[in-house]
Protein backbone atom coordinates (compact mmCIF):
# COMPACT_ATOMS: atom_id res chain seq x y z
CA UNK A 1 0.00 0.00 0.00
CA UNK A 2 1.28 3.37 -0.53
CA UNK A 3 1.43 5.78 1.86
CA UNK A 4 -1.10 7.75 0.44
CA UNK A 5 -3.63 4.73 1.07
CA UNK A 6 -2.64 4.23 4.31
CA UNK A 7 -3.03 8.22 5.50
CA UNK A 8 -6.48 8.37 4.10
CA UNK A 9 -7.60 5.28 5.89
CA UNK A 10 -6.03 6.64 8.97
CA UNK A 11 -8.14 9.80 8.37
CA UNK A 12 -11.51 7.79 7.48
CA UNK A 13 -11.48 5.76 11.03
CA UNK A 14 -10.28 8.59 12.84
CA UNK A 15 -13.28 10.84 11.73
CA UNK A 16 -15.60 7.82 11.65
CA UNK A 17 -15.25 6.84 15.21
CA UNK A 18 -15.18 10.39 16.13
CA UNK A 19 -18.57 11.02 14.31
CA UNK A 20 -19.90 7.74 16.30
CA UNK A 21 -18.92 9.09 19.29
CA UNK A 22 -20.47 12.36 19.19
CA UNK A 23 -23.85 11.30 17.28
CA UNK A 24 -23.98 8.00 20.13
CA UNK A 25 -23.94 5.72 17.19
CA UNK A 26 -22.84 2.66 18.93
CA UNK A 27 -23.76 0.01 16.89
CA UNK A 28 -22.25 1.54 13.81
CA UNK A 29 -19.20 2.53 16.21
CA UNK A 30 -18.73 -1.04 16.32
CA UNK A 31 -19.03 -2.02 12.80
CA UNK A 32 -15.70 0.63 12.35
CA UNK A 33 -13.72 -0.85 15.26
CA UNK A 34 -13.03 -4.32 13.81
CA UNK A 35 -11.68 -2.61 10.54
CA UNK A 36 -9.50 -0.30 12.25
CA UNK A 37 -8.56 -2.44 14.58
CA UNK A 38 -7.25 -4.34 11.68
CA UNK A 39 -5.89 -1.76 10.12
CA UNK A 40 -3.73 -0.81 13.30
CA UNK A 41 -2.24 -4.30 13.24
CA UNK A 42 -1.28 -4.06 9.93
CA UNK A 43 0.02 -0.55 9.47
CA UNK A 44 1.43 1.12 12.54
CA UNK A 45 4.71 0.98 11.80
CA UNK A 46 4.30 3.25 8.59
CA UNK A 47 2.35 5.30 10.24
CA UNK A 48 3.67 8.56 12.49
CA UNK A 49 3.33 8.01 16.45
CA UNK A 50 0.60 11.54 16.77
CA UNK A 51 -1.23 8.94 14.41
CA UNK A 52 -1.24 5.98 15.97
CA UNK A 53 -1.63 7.52 19.72
CA UNK A 54 -4.60 9.21 18.47
CA UNK A 55 -6.35 6.02 16.60
CA UNK A 56 -5.65 3.85 19.43
CA UNK A 57 -6.80 6.55 21.93
CA UNK A 58 -9.86 6.40 20.17
CA UNK A 59 -10.19 2.83 19.60
CA UNK A 60 -9.88 2.39 23.16
CA UNK A 61 -12.34 5.20 23.89
CA UNK A 62 -14.84 3.26 21.84
CA UNK A 63 -13.90 0.02 23.49
CA UNK A 64 -15.02 1.70 26.86
CA UNK A 65 -17.85 3.05 25.63
CA UNK A 66 -19.45 -0.22 24.01
CA UNK A 67 -18.46 -1.64 27.82
CA UNK A 68 -16.06 -4.11 26.15
CA UNK A 69 -13.40 -3.56 29.27
CA UNK A 70 -11.03 -6.69 28.22
CA UNK A 71 -11.13 -5.86 24.62
CA UNK A 72 -10.04 -2.08 25.33
CA UNK A 73 -7.57 -2.82 28.27
CA UNK A 74 -5.84 -5.25 24.94
CA UNK A 75 -5.17 -2.09 22.59
CA UNK A 76 -4.38 -0.03 25.92
CA UNK A 77 -1.53 -2.64 26.44
CA UNK A 78 -1.31 -2.20 22.55
CA UNK A 79 -1.23 1.90 23.28
CA UNK A 80 1.69 1.15 25.47
CA UNK A 81 4.00 -1.36 22.75
CA UNK A 82 4.00 1.17 19.90
CA UNK A 83 5.89 4.03 20.02
CA UNK A 84 3.97 7.12 20.35
CA UNK A 85 4.24 10.70 21.70
CA UNK A 86 3.88 11.12 25.40
CA UNK A 87 1.04 13.55 24.45
CA UNK A 88 -1.86 11.59 25.14
CA UNK A 89 -0.04 9.64 28.36
CA UNK A 90 -2.19 11.15 31.08
CA UNK A 91 -5.46 10.07 29.16
CA UNK A 92 -4.11 6.74 28.76
CA UNK A 93 -3.42 6.31 32.38
CA UNK A 94 -6.77 7.23 32.84
CA UNK A 95 -8.41 5.15 30.72
CA UNK A 96 -6.30 2.39 32.20
CA UNK A 97 -7.69 2.99 35.63
CA UNK A 98 -11.02 3.09 34.44
CA UNK A 99 -11.01 0.13 32.91
CA UNK A 100 -9.41 -2.04 35.76
CA UNK A 101 -11.75 -0.23 37.75
CA UNK A 102 -15.06 -1.58 35.79
CA UNK A 103 -13.59 -5.00 35.17
CA UNK A 104 -13.43 -4.73 39.61
CA UNK A 105 -9.57 -5.80 39.07
CA UNK A 106 -8.34 -4.32 42.38
CA UNK A 107 -4.77 -5.52 42.77
CA UNK A 108 -3.98 -4.28 39.49
CA UNK A 109 -6.13 -1.16 39.86
CA UNK A 110 -3.71 -0.83 43.29
CA UNK A 111 -0.71 -1.28 41.09
CA UNK A 112 -1.71 0.82 38.45
CA UNK A 113 -2.19 3.80 40.89
CA UNK A 114 0.49 3.04 42.23
CA UNK A 115 2.48 3.50 39.21
CA UNK A 116 0.48 6.52 37.26
CA UNK A 117 0.20 8.58 40.63
CA UNK A 118 3.40 10.45 40.70
CA UNK A 119 3.12 11.24 36.37
CA UNK A 120 -1.02 12.07 36.77
CA UNK A 121 -0.42 14.34 40.24
CA UNK A 122 2.19 16.28 38.57
CA UNK A 123 -0.40 16.87 35.39
CA UNK A 124 -3.30 17.33 37.72
CA UNK A 125 -1.82 20.59 39.21
CA UNK A 126 -2.80 21.95 35.85
CA UNK A 127 -6.08 19.95 35.34
CA UNK A 128 -8.75 19.67 37.47
CA UNK A 129 -10.17 16.49 35.25
CA UNK A 130 -7.21 14.77 36.17
CA UNK A 131 -7.41 15.84 39.50
CA UNK A 132 -11.15 14.85 39.91
CA UNK A 133 -9.76 11.17 39.02
CA UNK A 134 -6.76 10.55 40.86
CA UNK A 135 -9.27 11.27 44.29
CA UNK A 136 -12.06 9.23 43.07
CA UNK A 137 -9.62 5.98 42.09
CA UNK A 138 -7.55 6.56 45.48
CA UNK A 139 -10.85 6.69 47.58
CA UNK A 140 -12.25 3.89 45.38
CA UNK A 141 -8.81 1.71 46.62
CA UNK A 142 -9.83 3.07 50.02
CA UNK A 143 -13.29 2.46 50.77
CA UNK A 144 -14.30 0.14 48.00
CA UNK A 145 -17.71 -0.48 50.40
CA UNK A 146 -18.77 3.02 49.53
CA UNK A 147 -18.85 3.34 45.49
CA UNK A 148 -22.33 4.48 45.25
CA UNK A 149 -21.24 7.49 47.23
CA UNK A 150 -17.75 8.17 45.60
CA UNK A 151 -19.37 7.91 42.20
CA UNK A 152 -21.81 10.60 43.30
CA UNK A 153 -18.71 12.73 44.34
CA UNK A 154 -17.31 13.01 41.30
CA UNK A 155 -19.64 13.28 39.34
CA UNK A 156 -20.82 16.26 41.15
CA UNK A 157 -17.22 17.70 40.55
CA UNK A 158 -17.39 16.60 37.45
CA UNK A 159 -20.97 18.89 36.37
CA UNK A 160 -18.68 21.62 37.67
CA UNK A 161 -15.43 21.43 35.64
CA UNK A 162 -17.56 20.53 32.39
CA UNK A 163 -18.99 24.10 33.50
CA UNK A 164 -15.96 25.56 33.12
CA UNK A 165 -14.75 26.63 29.52
CA UNK A 166 -11.07 26.09 30.64
CA UNK A 167 -11.17 22.82 32.14
CA UNK A 168 -13.89 21.19 29.56
CA UNK A 169 -11.78 20.99 27.16
CA UNK A 170 -10.76 17.45 28.40
CA UNK A 171 -13.96 16.53 28.03
CA UNK A 172 -13.69 16.52 24.59
CA UNK A 173 -12.07 13.14 24.27
CA UNK A 174 -14.20 11.43 26.71
CA UNK A 175 -17.25 12.53 28.34
CA UNK A 176 -15.95 11.42 31.78
CA UNK A 177 -19.19 13.56 33.57
CA UNK A 178 -21.62 11.12 31.13
CA UNK A 179 -19.82 8.03 32.30
CA UNK A 180 -20.22 8.55 35.86
CA UNK A 181 -23.42 10.19 35.67
CA UNK A 182 -24.23 6.52 33.54
CA UNK A 183 -22.60 4.47 36.32
CA UNK A 184 -25.00 6.30 39.42
CA UNK A 185 -27.61 5.78 37.12
CA UNK A 186 -27.01 2.03 37.38
CA UNK A 187 -26.06 1.62 41.25
CA UNK A 188 -28.96 3.23 41.73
Amino acid sequence: RSLDTVYIRYIKYARLLDLYYVKKGWMEMEQVLRETGDYLHQYHQEMGEAQVGYLVELVVRSYILLRQYETAMEWVQFWYRVPQLEVNASLRRIFTLLIKHELNFRQLLVSEFTSAYKELKIIGRRCSLVRSCIRYFRQCLRKPLQKKALLQELSDELAVISQDPQANKDFVYFDFFEWSKERLKETG
